[in-house]
């Protein structure tokens, strides 16, 4: 079957509109480059990665064996699916040679399956995969290197790239097409499981494509609607994948994760990370919902075929290219992350929240302002009513400290941002922001209003970790 990537000319007439309604639309428009971002990182320093184990080179390499293997997965059973078509021709005018494999599932559903989408015309209608090869440039999209338009006058055929289907497909009642349900994270430990056996690399990244919503918990619905989304979309199934669940689809893997990339809105969160600590050694994610067009895929695997030889290496150049490709995009946030520093986040925030209870009644109206949204910088305000209470964690600690008069809340606060940004033993490795969210600095965290507290929050491995802390998130009194 000839297996085309189609082009909807409606799609750049549409694309505001999209945003807009999954929280994924442009925040608003910056001067023309990021503001505070001294070489573009955000006003900070990339972190030095001498003696980090989590950036350490994957030795020793095989002769034949390709340095990387890289495993996109991509569910595009949702609104998003447009920006699908955009990113495997970025995918295709690079390639996969004999140093990278660039390996793709690809769920696409039927128009009459996806909620407020007006210009979702899926390429084919199923879960298939790919090895994606270089492709002839005259054949991609016209314009892949412009975030708001994908146009090509001829399609990109992938027949020659397509693999067997995966195995986890089975017949759909409706379309009668052969898929998965990409929002079950059993799909996920399916095509990670036999990407790493079918593709053996010295590393391994995999991204996963799709909506996101910070640690906030599934929200199952036969009717496939979209209040609370959690990684992972699959408006076909009416399923999605859980903040939990992702922890569990990456266990007894053939080998271990280098880098974890979260191509989704708002999972850079001290939640998530905490929970995927164990999975990967370095996580790369947003603190808010980037522009719908997501990574620039062409540009940083490029640069990954130019020689990044480890994750903190490819980690900061997805983030620094996915910064130069929205120059003007207000709300663009990436963070690369230490994962094995997020025990040490974790413990600074026991700690913090074992002062903050001691002290709720004598300061709670520091403790209110505190993690006000317009005193700290806040995420997914499109959608304030499902993520109130998503506010950047370093900001956070900075208002108690400079707001208290309760030593053991300042010394809690400072040790907390210590272990976010020291040099040497911090979580986050790089950060970089755009002008609507110069208060961002890599980690967000959870700290509702005392009514608006989700109790689903306990289940979380960091609610475990850190016991004192959803104490005193429940305790707060105003």
């Amino acid at each position: 079957m000839i297996d085309n990537l189609l082009h909807n000319g409606s799609w750049k007439r549409t694309r505001t509109e999209r945003l807009l309604r999954c929280a994924l639309g442009i925040a608003g428009v910056a001067a023309s480059s990021l503001s505070g971002c001294g070489g573009g990182n955000g006003g900070q320093s990339p972190t030095p990665t001498t003696g980090r184990a989590a950036c350490a080179v994957n030795t020793p390499h095989n002769d034949g064996r390709p340095r990387w293997t890289v495993l996109v997965y991509m569910n595009a059973a949702n609104n998003l699916q447009p920006f699908s078509l955009l990113n495997i021709a970025q995918m295709a005018s690079i390639g996969s040679d004999s140093n990278v494999n660039i390996v793709v599932q690809w769920k696409q559903a039927a128009q009459s399956q996806i909620t407020d989408c007006f210009s979702c015309v899926p390429s084919f209608v199923g879960t298939r995969r790919y090895l994606i090869k270089a492709h002839d440039t005259s054949s991609l999209c016209k314009n892949i290197d412009d975030s708001n338009s994908c146009s090509a006058a001829e399609p990109l055929v992938l027949a020659s790239d397509r693999l067997p289907d995966p195995s986890t497909n089975a017949t759909d009642p409706v379309t009668h097409a052969s898929t998965s349900d990409m929002g079950d994270y059993h799909v996920l430990a399916n095509f990670v499981q036999w990407g790493m056996s079918a593709y053996p690399a010295d590393n391994y990244a995999l991204v996963v494509w799709d909506h996101g919503s910070g640690w906030r918990p599934v929200y199952r619905s036969a009717a496939r609607k979209l209040p609370g989304r959690a990684v992972s979309q699959d408006e076909q199934s009416g399923n999605e994948i859980e903040t939990q669940e992702i922890s569990a689809a990456l266990t007894s893997l053939p080998h271990s994760l280098d880098l974890l990339v979260f191509d989704c809105s708002l999972e850079g969160m001290a939640e998530v990370a905490y929970e995927v600590r164990n999975r990967a050694r370095v996580m790369v994610c947003s603190e808010e919902s980037p522009p719908g067009a997501g990574y620039p895929y062409h540009r940083w695997l490029a640069a990954l075929k130019a020689g990044a030889t480890n994750p903190c290496a490819l980690g900061q150049s997805i983030a620094q290219t996915f910064a130069d490709y929205y120059p003007t995009a207000g709300n663009v946030t990436q963070s690369v992350i230490d994962l094995s520093k997020l025990a040490g986040v974790a413990g600074r925030l026991n700690t913090l929240g074992s002062a903050l209870y001691a002290d709720r009644n004598v300061e709670s109206s520091l403790l209110q302002s505190a993690r006000n949204s317009s005193n700290v910088q806040s995420y997914g305000l499109a959608e304030s009513a499902l993520y109130a209470g998503f506010i950047d964690l370093y900001g956070y600690a900075d208002n108690l400290k400079k707001g208290t008069g309760n030593a053991g809340v300042a010394a809690a606060a400072t040790a907390l941002q210590t272990s976010l940004t020291d040099p040497t033993t911090g979580a986050v490795l790089f950060n970089v922001y755009g002008q609507g969210k110069a208060g961002s600095h890599g980690l967000s965290v959870y700290v509702p209003a005392p009514a608006t507290y989700l109790p689903s929050y306990d289940a979380l491995s960091i609610a475990g970790a850190s016991p004192a802390w959803p104490q005193f998130l429940k305790s707060q009194t105003k």
